[in-house]
């Protein structure tokens, strides 16, 4: 299936900045519903498909890589004078390597719930197939 005009242009608008709402806003959505736009775009299968298509021409292009970013990165926080500097660029690659998720370990056992099925909840009444309540 191929993108519409308009995805087509989201796509394009979004390799911009990586920004999918202002992406929208840009290839003509409301800017009202910008948002939503954005994120449904990003979940359709073609588009995303379509932005990584894109993004591995442009690696193909340019010639540069994650990695070759990383090692700069690196290089940087290794040898500038400046600590702002150095923070930054540790920040970004702790960033790139998930350094900074927040996990959270479960130590105990959650309780165990007993779900019982029936076809006539308790303390309702119910009608028998004869249609007299029962």
């Amino acid at each position: 299936m191929s993108l519409t005009a308009r995805q087509q242009r989201f796509v394009n608008e979004y390799l911009l900045d990586l920004n999918a709402t202002q992406a929208a806003v840009r290839a003509g959505y409301s800017a009202r519903t910008a948002g939503a736009i954005g994120y449904e775009n990003l979940t359709k299968p073609q588009v995303a498909t379509a932005i990584c298509e894109a993004q591995a021409e442009r690696a193909r292009q340019t010639r540069v890589t994650a990695d070759d970013v990383l090692r700069e990165l690196w290089s940087i926080a290794q040898s500038s004078s400046s600590a702002r500097t150095r923070v930054l660029a540790l920040s970004w690659v702790g960033k790139h390597l998930a350094m900074f998720t927040q996990r959270v370990q479960v130590s105990e056992e959650l309780p165990k719930i007993h779900i019982v099925l029936s076809d006539d909840p308790p303390g309702i009444p119910t009608e028998s197939p004869s249609g007299k309540r029962k």
